[in-house]
C-alpha cells in the first residue's frame, strides 16, 4: 500500500464545513458559486508553487516566463546540485525571472516528530543557507504538510511570513465541503489552506475548477506541484502536455480582471509581521575571578533573526557598562571582566534584531568574584600540562582543532577545546599527549577544565548533540577508561583527580574532547583545559624492561619493525635501539627518538636474499633495558616490477577505496559495501533495510573520454528490489539505471532503466566514442519512492572501466 499522497492531506475541519453550508444558505452550488447580479466580481489570487526544487520544474518555470507568470518554488536546499534535482545555477536563473525562492527545511523531515532544536535546526538552517545563496526566503512550505502550533512559532522565530500547509481547500478527491479559497489575508498566515498536492490524478478540469469555483467569492488558491514529467514518480506528477495546457488557459483567465497570478510574497504584500524579540529567559551566573560567566536562553526573536545581546552587570543600585555579544547568531554565554572581588553581581540580558531591542530580562541570582588560591606546585611528567607555551606537545585533531587561549586557571595560558561563537561544524575538537606510566606507585592524573555549552545538557553520560569529555586510550585509540563525559554550562574551574596506578608501565594517550553537532544555528560548546599534571609517589627509578612482541616485515633492501613499548622503570624511556642481525653477524643498531619515541622503525641497507631477525632494547634516564627476543626471520626481496598501465581512465572503479573520487548525492547517498564483484569492495545505492525515503541515492563521476580510438565502458551491477518491476524503461515507484550526462546535467544517453530482483551480478558494456575529447558525467541511480511499509530497492556496483584501443 502507498501512503506518500495521504500524507500530503489533512484533515478537513469543521470551519470550512461550517463556511460551506453559509455560502448554501445564500443560493450557492456545491459545483459553482455564481455571483450576484450586477455586483462587482471580487479579486481571486492563484499562486502556482513547486515543491523540493526537482530538476524537471525547470522547463515548467520557462514556460511561465514565456507567458509572464510567476511562481513560487519552496526549496530544500541539501538537495540542490545533486543528480534529478536543480542547481544553484537553476535558482539563480528562476530568481532572476521574477520568481519567488521560499524555504522548505534543509532535508525535508516531518517536523512534528523532531525535537525542538532539531526542528529549528531544519527550518533556521535551510533559510540561512538560502541566504548564504542570496535569497531572502520570507515564506516556508510543511514537509508532508505536518505541522503543530510548536512548529508554527519555530517558522515565526526563524523570520518567516508565512508558512503553506495542505488539505482545508476543496480538491477533486477530498475536502468536499471546504472552502473554494483561503482568505486574504489569512487567518492565521502560519497555516495558510490550499488545495491537495497536484498528483497523476488530476485532470484539465480539476485544475480549471480549482480556479473557476473560487472566482466568484475570491480569495486565494494555493496549487502545489512536485513533478513536471512523465515516467517519475507515480503519484507526485503532472504530464508537462497538461501543465502546459493548463497554465496557458490560466495566463488568458487573467484577462477578465477577475483571476490574478501572484506569488505567495506577492499575495500577502510581501511584507514581514516582525516585532523586537521577546525578553531572554533563564539568565544565570557563575563567578570567576574578577569575572562572571553569564548565560541565558534565546527568546522567540520576533520574526527577525537576532544580531546580538547586551550583558548588564549590576553591583547593587549600580548599573555597569553593558558587554555586546556579536555573531550570526551570537553566541548566548558570555564572559564579563573588570568586576571586583567580594562584591556581589547580577546580571540581566537584553535581545536585539533587526526591528529593535526586547525589554531586559529577569535578573539572575546574585554571585561574588573571588581571587583563586594559588595553586600546589606541580609534580608532572606531562610536557606542557600549563599550556605556558602553546600547545606544544600536543597533538590537536578534529574538525575544529583546539587553540591556545589566555583563559588560563594558573599562568597566562590554557587549551581552548570546540567553538565559542560562529558557524558550528559537525565534530570533534580533540586534544592528546601521549604518556609512560611509572612502573610502580601511585600514579594521579590531574587536571582543571571551563566547560561552556549553549545545547542541551547530558543525561548522565548520555549525550545525543554537544558534549565535553576526557579519556584514557591505548596507542591503538582504544578506550581504557572514561574520567568524564557531560555537558555542562557552569563556566567554572572545575578539578578533576583520577589514579591511573592500574595503567603503571604502560603508555596510554590522555585524551580530551569537545564534540560538537554541527547546529545551525549554531549551540555552540567550549572547554578551557588547564593544569595538567601527573604525580607519582614511587621513589626509586629503574632502567626500562626488555620490549616485547618484536615483529618485522621484509622490504626491498630494508624491513619494518614493531615492538611493544616495555615498562619504563619508573622514567620515561627516551630512545629504543633495533639492532639486525643476519646469521651469527651482528650489524649496526637503528636509534629511534621522540617524546616519546615511536614503538617502529625502518632498517635500510640490507641485502636482499638475506634473513635476518631484530632486537631491541629501551634506554631512559637510568639505563638501558635488556635486548628483546628476536624476532622471526625475514628476506628482503626486490619489489616485483610495476603492473601494466590500467585501461581505464576511471578513479577507483573498483571501490576498493571506498567510494573516493565519486561523488554521492540524493536523500540516501550510497555507501562502500564488501558485497564486491572482484577485491574486497564496492557500492551500494540504494536501501537494503529501513524507514524507506522518497528521493534518489546516486554516484557520480566525471570522466575525460580520449579524443581518438574506441573507448568502451563497462560495469557490473547486482540489482535488488522488493518492489513491482518497470515496464520496459517505463518505471512508476522504484527503480535502478545508468546515464551518460553532459556537466551541465543533461542526459546524454541512458544506459539502462529498469527495476530488477535478479541479484546477479550482471555486465553491462557501452561504446562511449560518441564522446571523444568531451568530458562527460557517468552517473548511477537508484529511486526510492519513500513507501509505507518499506519496500526496499537496491544495487551493487563494481568493476566500473572506461577502455581505449
Amino acid at each position: 500500500m502507498r501512503l506518500l499522497t495521504i500524507m500530503f492531506r489533512r484533515p478537513t475541519w469543521f470551519r470550512w464545513t461550517a463556511a460551506a453550508a453559509v455560502l448554501l444558505l445564500l443560493g450557492y452550488s456545491a459545483a459553482y458559486l455564481a455571483p450576484p447580479a450586477r455586483a462587482a466580481l471580487p479579486k481571486t489570487v492563484v499562486s502556482l508553487t513547486f515543491d523540493d526544487g526537482n530538476a524537471d520544474q525547470l522547463p515548467a518555470e520557462q514556460l511561465l516566463t514565456s507567458l509572464g507568470l510567476h511562481g513560487t518554488f519552496f526549496i530544500t536546499t541539501s538537495w540542490i546540485d545533486n543528480p534529478s534535482w536543480l542547481t544553484r545555477a537553476n535558482l539563480n536563473s528562476i530568481a532572476a525571472d521574477g520568481n519567488e525562492i521560499g524555504g522548505h527545511t534543509i532535508t525535508h523531515p516531518d517536523l512534528t516528530t523532531l525535537s525542538t532544536s532539531a526542528a529549528t535546526n531544519e527550518i533556521c538552517g535551510g533559510r540561512t543557507t538560502l541566504a548564504n545563496w542570496g535569497f531572502n526566503a520570507t515564506d516556508f512550505a510543511y514537509p508532508f504538510a505536518a505541522e503543530n502550533s510548536s512548529v508554527e512559532q519555530i517558522v515565526k522565530n526563524c523570520g518567516f511570513a508565512s508558512a503553506r500547509n495542505l488539505g482545508d481547500i476543496r480538491s477533486p478527491a477530498s475536502c468536499s465541503g471546504c472552502p473554494f479559497a483561503e482568505t486574504l489575508p489569512p487567518a492565521n498566515p502560519y497555516n495558510t489552506a490550499a488545495p491537495d498536492e497536484v498528483d497523476s490524478t488530476w485532470t484539465l478540469q480539476n485544475l480549471e475548477d480549482t480556479v473557476t469555483n473560487a472566482e466568484p467569492g475570491g480569495g486565494w488558491v494555493q496549487l502545489t506541484f512536485h513533478h513536471i514529467a512523465v515516467g517519475t514518480d507515480p503519484t507526485l506528477t503532472i504530464d508537462p502536455n497538461l501543465f502546459k495546457t493548463f497554465v496557458t488557459w490560466l495566463a488568458g483567465r487573467t484577462a477578465n480582471g477577475t483571476t490574478s497570478v501572484q506569488t505567495v510574497a506577492q499575495a500577502l504584500g510581501g511584507a514581514s509581521t516582525a516585532t523586537a524579540p521577546a525578553a531572554p529567559a533563564g539568565v544565570t551566573a557563575t563567578a570567576g575571578n574578577a569575572s562572571a560567566s553569564v548565560s541565558w536562553t534565546a527568546p522567540a526573536n520576533g520574526g527577525s533573526a537576532i544580531t546580538s545581546y547586551a550583558v548588564t552587570p549590576h553591583a547593587g543600585s549600580t548599573t555597569l557598562a553593558p558587554v555586546t555579544v556579536t555573531g550570526n547568531p551570537p553566541a548566548t554565554t558570555a564572559n564579563v571582566t573588570g568586576l571586583s572581588n567580594g562584591t556581589a553581581y547580577t546580571f540581566t540580558v537584553t535581545a536585539t534584531n533587526a526591528i529593535g531591542t526586547s525589554p531586559p530580562s529577569a535578573a539572575s541570582a546574585p554571585v561574588t568574584p573571588a581571587a583563586a588560591p594559588p595553586p600546589p606546585p606541580p609534580s608532572s611528567t606531562i610536557a606542557n600540562g600549563g599550556f605556558e607555551s602553546g600547545l606544544a606537545s600536543w597533538t590537536t585533531g578534529g574538525v575544529r582543532a583546539p587553540v591556545p587561549s589566555t583563559t588560563a586557571h594558573t599562568g597566562t595560558g590554557s587549551a581552548l577545546l570546540g567553538l565559542a561563537s560562529g558557524a558550528e561544524p559537525l565534530g570533534d575538537s580533540s586534544l592528546s599527549q601521549t604518556v609512560t606510566m611509572p612502573a610502580a606507585g601511585t600514579s594521579t592524573l590531574s587536571f582543571w577544565y571551563q566547560p561552556h555549552t549553549a545545547d542541551d545538557t547530558c543525561n548522565g553520560t548520555t549525550c545525543q548533540y554537544d558534549w565535553m569529555e576526557a579519556q584514557v586510550r591505548n596507542t591503538s585509540g582504544t578506550t581504557l577508561a572514561s574520567l568524564f563525559k557531560l555537558s555542562s554550562n557552569s563556566g567554572a574551574w572545575t578539578q578533576l583527580t583520577a589514579d591511573l596506578s592500574a595503567y603503571n608501565g604502560q603508555t596510554v594517550v590522555l585524551w580530551f574532547n569537545v564534540h560538537l553537532d554541527g547546529s545551525s544555528p549554531a549551540d555552540d560548546t567550549w572547554m578551557y583545559l588547564d593544569d595538567v599534571t601527573l604525580t607519582n609517589s614511587q621513589a626509586t627509578q629503574t632502567a626500562p624492561a626488555a620490549p616485547t612482541g618484536v615483529t618485522a616485515t621484509a622490504g626491498n633492501g630494508s624491513a619494518t619493525v614493531s615492538w611493544t613499548a616495555p615498562n619504563n622503570g619508573g622514567s620515561a624511556i627516551t630512545s629504543y635501539a633495533v639492532t639486525p642481525h643476519a646469521g651469527s653477524t651482528t650489524l649496526a643498531p637503528v636509534t629511534v627518538t621522540g617524546n616519546p619515541p615511536t614503538t617502529t622503525a625502518n632498517v635500510t641497507g640490507l641485502s636482499n636474499g638475506t634473513a635476518y631477525t631484530f632486537t631491541v632494547t629501551a634506554t631512559n634516564a637510568v639505563g638501558t633495558s635488556p635486548a628483546s627476543t628476536a624476532s622471526a626471520p625475514v628476506t628482503p626481496a626486490a619489489a616485483p616490477p610495476p603492473p601494466p598501465p590500467p585501461s581505464s581512465t576511471i578513479a577507483n572503479g573498483g571501490f576498493e577505496s571506498g567510494l573516493a573520487s565519486w561523488t554521492t548525492g540524493g536523500v540516501r547517498a550510497p555507501v562502500a559495501s564488501t558485497t564486491a564483484h572482484t577485491g574486497t569492495g564496492s557500492a551500494l545505492l540504494g536501501l537494503a533495510s529501513g524507514t524507506e525515503p522518497l528521493g534518489d541515492s546516486s554516484l557520480a563521476q566525471a570522466i575525460t573520454i580520449p579524443a581518438t580510438g574506441t573507448s568502451t565502458l563497462s560495469f557490473w551491477y547486482q540489482p535488488h528490489t522488493n518492489d513491482d518491476t518497470c515496464n520496459g524503461t517505463t518505471c512508476r515507484y522504484d527503480w535502478m539505471e545508468a546515464q551518460v550526462r553532459n556537466t551541465s546535467g543533461t542526459v546524454l544517453a541512458s544506459l539502462f532503466k529498469l527495476s530488477s530482483n535478479s541479484g546477479a551480478w550482471t555486465q553491462l558494456t557501452a561504446d562511449l566514442s560518441a564522446y571523444k575529447g568531451q568530458t562527460i558525467t557517468l552517473c548511477f541511480n537508484v529511486h526510492l519512492d519513500g513507501s509505507s511499509p518499506a519496500d526496499d530497492t537496491w544495487m551493487y556496483l563494481d568493476d566500473v572501466t572506461l577502455t581505449t584501443n
